[in-house]
């Protein structure tokens, strides 16, 4: 299974497989992005030095992964700490893995991934954690 990090660049950003940052070093922003179409959402990241930042601008500028603005996705920046001693209701957003067969030409690769309906996703058991925030005033009531 990999996952898929957002990490940013600038005022964009890219969801990643964590297997293209194994020699680049990231930090949270605190902030929170989320990707309607892609049903889910994912704490941003960026790199620790110079140097991590221009590995990860090598691997934007191969035009491999789609490119997201910030502050069109940008939903938050609550995450929890582990100093806080009060009781709160958390919404923890789950994603699931899935698999799709695509057959085209590289070029044509990212626009059908991006357009691929739930139907044509064969979904695993598999899923993970891909956020936590505070929830809104009315959960935690």
């Amino acid at each position: 299974m990999n996952v898929l990090i957002a990490v940013k660049s600038g005022y964009y950003f890219a969801l990643v497989p964590a297997s293209y940052l194994h020699d680049i070093d990231i930090e949270p922003t605190g902030q929170i992005v989320a990707i309607p179409e892609k049903h889910g959402s994912w704490p941003l990241y960026k790199g620790k030095t110079y140097d991590d930042v221009k590995k990860y601008d090598a691997i934007l500028d191969s035009n491999v992964f789609a490119i997201y603005e910030i502050a069109s996705y940008v939903v938050g920046g609550n995450t929890p700490t582990e100093n806080s001693d009060e009781e709160k209701m958390w919404e923890v957003t789950v994603a699931r893995t899935g698999v799709a067969f695509i057959k085209c030409k590289a070029s044509e690769l990212q626009e059908k991934a991006n357009a691929l309906t739930e139907s044509e996703i064969t979904w695993t058991d598999d899923w993970s954690v891909t956020d936590t925030m505070e929830a809104c005033d009315e959960a935690n009531n």
